[in-house]
């Protein structure tokens, strides 16, 4: 009963909150919408098959009183944008400082590339989360201009361009497949298809997020059969099940979720820190300090009765370090944020990398606080200084 009228009013906020935007997709529906549609997966259908525990009442309902406090600051959002006025909306003008774009992506890569190899000659293939420093810093350009130099290219008519900055965008790909983070990966993928999905219509409603999120959801299912039964059977490393990797891709899918339980009777009992940890770290490289905080949690979030997770989404975990009213604080001047992006872009047209990329980060915060992580907060950050310098931008309009 509790989870039948939890998504009566999810759904009837996430109805109210598109109409105030004008029937487009908010940043309630997407985050909102996806929580819901994990949490009646898990309780309805694989807690049955998998035996995960399902999310309870008490967690159901801090979760939804969340979703109200965005649902506040969309309204807020979308009252300012029906009262003032819109820019005319074009793309038809070509880019300025093509160039300097240009070159940015192509710095991003050779740093990608170099600390690939590097480590590659030291490491082989057992390089899962190394990519830091300077150079892992640097390949932020390549995650954020790569849409952007493929764009630039597409625009010459030039076959020869348009393949070489297919393939350079290709090698990015691959690498980062390397590095591992398969929820980073998603990110930057989701991040590149909004690009070029939205590009060229503001209004970003049900079907074009569709177009989006079917491919992936075909890509992520394939790529878990891949990795947890083709190549452990080819391989002979050991004979998986096909029962066994889909029970994993479920237990990386749902784990975060159903770790709310444990998390919202356990308020506050965190590190205050871990949500600010890119902040802080940077904070600490600038002064000399090498004691780093991590924003790694142990496994302690039960999934069932044996397995447990380390991961427990967006809201789990800011309510697991700062508390409830730290958590709403926080999340508060986060959406508030998002939406600042979401005005600028559908009002003024400016803000588009940052609203694109933000967008992508909402779609995954399901899994984990990737606010805390820096392979997703600098490049966020990237996004955000492009666009406020106009680094990338056509005619009178911003992308």
């Amino acid at each position: 009963m509790d989870l039948f009228l939890f998504d009566i009013l999810t759904i009837l906020l996430i109805i109210i909150d598109m109409h105030n935007y004008r029937k487009q997709i908010t940043p309630l529906t997407i985050f909102g919408g996806v929580y819901t549609c994990l949490i009646n997966l898990n309780n309805l259908v694989i807690s049955k098959i998998y035996s995960f525990i399902p999310i309870n009442a008490h967690a159901l309902w801090i979760i939804f009183c969340f979703f109200i406090i965005i649902f506040l600051i969309d309204f807020l959002g979308g009252y300012l944008y029906r009262n003032t006025p819109h820019c005319s909306f074009s793309f038809s003008t070509r880019f300025k400082n093509n160039v300097s774009v240009t070159l940015l992506f192509f710095i991003g890569v050779v740093a990608y590339s170099i600390q690939f190899l590097l480590l590659y000659r030291k490491y082989g293939l057992s390089i899962k989360g190394l990519n830091d420093g300077i150079l892992g810093h640097l390949s932020s350009f390549a995650f954020i201009l790569g849409p952007v130099a493929l764009d630039l290219s597409i625009k010459t008519g030039k076959k020869i361009r348009i393949i070489f900055a297919l393939l350079l965008n290709i090698l990015v790909l691959g690498i980062s497949v390397a590095f591992g983070g398969k929820y980073v990966i998603f990110i930057n993928l989701t991040y590149f298809l909004l690009y070029f999905v939205l590009k060229r219509d503001r209004q970003a409603n049900l079907l074009k997020l569709l177009k989006i999120i079917l491919p992936l959801i075909g890509a992520a299912f394939g790529a878990f059969i891949i990795l947890y039964y083709i190549i452990p059977r080819v391989t002979g490393q050991y004979q998986s099940t096909m029962d066994f990797a889909i029970k994993h891709m479920f237990y990386y899918l749902l784990g975060s979720v159903t770790a709310n339980n444990y998390t919202m009777v356990h308020a506050g009992q965190g590190d205050a820190l871990i949500p600010f940890t890119v902040i802080v770290n940077i904070g600490k490289a600038l002064f000399g300090k090498n004691d780093y905080i991590s924003s790694i949690y142990p496994f302690i979030f039960q999934v069932d009765n044996i397995t447990k997770t380390n991961v427990a989404g967006f809201l789990g975990e800011t309510v697991y370090n700062l508390g409830l009213s730290g958590a709403f604080f926080y999340t508060s001047v986060i959406f508030g944020v998002i939406n600042y992006f979401y005005y600028q872009y559908r009002s003024k047209n400016k803000f588009y990398l940052s609203f694109c990329y933000s967008n992508a980060i909402i779609a995954f915060l399901f899994f984990c606080n990737f606010y805390s992580v820096s392979g997703v907060f600098l490049p966020f950050l990237l996004a955000v200084f492009l666009d406020m310098f106009s680094l990338c931008k056509i005619g009178d309009y911003h992308i």
